[in-house]
């Protein structure tokens, strides 16, 4: 199974849209997809307002603020094998057919992966294995860039009507 993990903004607060807090609306979205909800953010009780009990509230890892330390804390405390990562300022609300087709990717692969959608998405709408954790902890003591972590990353990828996968090892 997969929890949802929404990222926020380092000291940039809630986002609004109509008076209304975007998270919630993206909350209530994801619950409908996903058996856990967790918010990751620098500013909790900011959130707590507005999430109340309808999410995990969490701060990052070492209070860092980076997509590398949302991932440890997301991956640490984590109820699901894996997590799908998205963030606060999405511009539309994923859909669960996207979901469905990384989590069909993933079982494909063998290895603890990250998958994500194509190599222009980034670390966001990724799909990661809880078992990358020691993976991401080196990195967070050797401090190395996200980008090392997304060398291995299996981008999903559709040829000929069948899915493949294009390891990257760099």
């Amino acid at each position: 199974m997969t929890s949802a993990v929404i990222l926020t903004d380092v000291d940039k607060g809630v986002i609004y849209q109509n008076r209304k807090p975007v998270i919630v609306e993206q909350i209530r979205h994801l619950k409908q997809m996903v058996p856990e909800v967790m918010v990751i953010t620098d500013s909790p009780m900011d959130y707590l307002p507005a999430v109340q009990s309808a999410a995990r509230i969490l701060s990052y890892y070492n209070h860092r603020g980076s997509v590398l330390a949302g991932l440890h804390t997301a991956l640490t405390l984590c109820k699901e094998t894996d997590i799908w990562l998205l963030h606060e300022s999405m511009e539309c609300l994923p859909r669960k057919s996207l979901l469905y087709y990384l989590q069909q990717e993933k079982q494909q692969v063998k290895e603890p992966a990250i998958i994500l959608p194509n190599k222009k998405s980034g670390p966001y709408y990724g799909l990661y294995d809880k078992k990358l954790l020691p993976m991401l902890n080196d990195a967070l003591q050797n401090v190395n860039s996200l980008e090392n972590i997304l060398d291995f990353a299996c981008y999903a990828r559709q040829a000929r009507g069948e899915l493949e996968f294009m390891q990257m090892n760099k």
